[in-house]
């Protein structure tokens, strides 16, 4: 009988140890599953159009509305170019971003200048030669005389073929491309340069209050 006691307490002794250590294991993920989120400052982005690239202005009163073409042909003229440059990017086998670039060369490019003095064609044109070097995908000035060329010819329906090197067409054409872009590069510069200057008078603005602060 006293084996038999003694065998049992060993028994209901190890069950309760057993039970104790399973139970501790099964408290202690529930004690470590429940951590505090670390709040982390992040910074805000705010948009606003008090800071826009053209004001009011020059949105309203376009230099081709100032030169007698009237809002619908002008807006009519920006789409047009837009197609081009995106027909042109699809047959000259280019990145979307640079086709989607030299549609922004080419919107930013006729809110300082007019369609009245500057051709639609020929600044398309230029816009996409430009966006592919931008975006490290450059093409021919052949290649691109060649596609442009050719979507005129389909939507005239008057199929002659390519244009030969050193023939008057393509003198031209590569003279008026080389110009126009020309053009459209020192604009863009212009643009550029007002943009960092606006850049640097936020910033020094910014440091400057931020110094006031500190004073304070």
């Amino acid at each position: 009988m006293s084996v038999s006691k003694t065998i049992t307490e060993t028994v209901s002794a190890t069950g309760k140890a057993a039970s104790a250590v399973i139970g501790t294991t099964q408290s202690t993920p529930a004690t470590a599953a429940a951590p505090q989120p670390v709040q982390r400052p992040y910074g805000k982005i705010v948009l606003t159009l008090e800071n826009c690239l053209l004001p009011e202005v020059k949105l309203d009163q376009t230099p081709s509305q100032n030169d007698g073409l009237d809002r619908e042909t002008e807006t009519d003229l920006r789409i047009l170019g837009c197609e081009l440059i995106q027909t042109a990017g699809i047959l000259l086998k280019l990145p979307q971003v640079a086709m989607a670039t030299g549609q922004v060369l080419f919107q930013r490019f006729f809110y300082s200048k007019s369609f009245v003095r500057h051709s639609m064609e020929a600044t398309a044109m230029s816009c996409i030669c430009l966006a592919s070097k931008i975006e490290e995908a450059p093409r021919r000035i052949r290649d691109v005389i060649n596609v442009f060329h050719h979507i005129k010819q389909v939507r005239s329906q008057n199929f002659v073929g390519k244009t030969q090197s050193y023939s008057k067409l393509y003198l031209l054409l590569k003279a008026t491309l080389s110009a126009q872009s020309f053009r459209v590069q020192k604009k863009q510069t212009k643009q550029n340069k007002k943009i960092q200057i606006k850049h640097t008078k936020t910033k020094n603005g910014l440091n400057r209050t931020k110094q006031n602060k500190i004073h304070l």
